[in-house]
């Protein structure tokens, strides 16, 4: 999770000058942590299949 906030902070700084393009990774960036901070909280669910 640390490589991809670096690569997106790197990213940013990239785009400098770029103000559009910069608040759309960053907004990129929020969601894609949001997403992975929800994935890792979420509990698995055993799956059985009967044949």
């Amino acid at each position: 999770m640390i490589m991809i906030v670096l690569t997106f902070a790197v990213s940013i700084g990239v785009l400098q000058g770029r103000l559009q393009l910069q608040l759309g990774l960053l907004t990129l960036a929020c969601i894609l942590l949001i997403f992975m901070w929800r994935l890792k909280e979420a509990n698995a669910i055993e799956v059985h299949i009967d044949d």
